[in-house]
């Protein structure tokens, strides 16, 4: 392992707070998923900016994001993001 790496993933772990406004549909939303998958509000929010930003990356490089597959064949994909 390189001596870089300790401090990359220690840089990763640094937060720094942030304040949004959402309409009550969107927090009603956000409330919904944090509890159904017993995850703190933060922490959808950080999974939602990392799907979003790997699907931009996908776009970017001419690429999809399958988003529904059925029967072993994708039928659907994240685009227009």
């Amino acid at each position: 392992m390189s001596a870089a790496a300790p401090v990359i993933a220690e840089k990763e772990r640094e937060k720094v707070r942030v304040t949004l406004d959402l309409t009550q549909q969107m927090k009603e939303v956000l409330d919904r998923l944090a509890t159904s998958d017993g995850r703190t509000q933060a922490e959808v929010l950080r999974r939602a900016i990392a799907l979003l930003s790997a699907v931009k990356t996908a776009e970017q490089n001419g690429e999809g994001v399958p988003a529904l597959v059925k029967d072993n064949k994708i039928v659907a994909k994240l685009v227009g993001f």
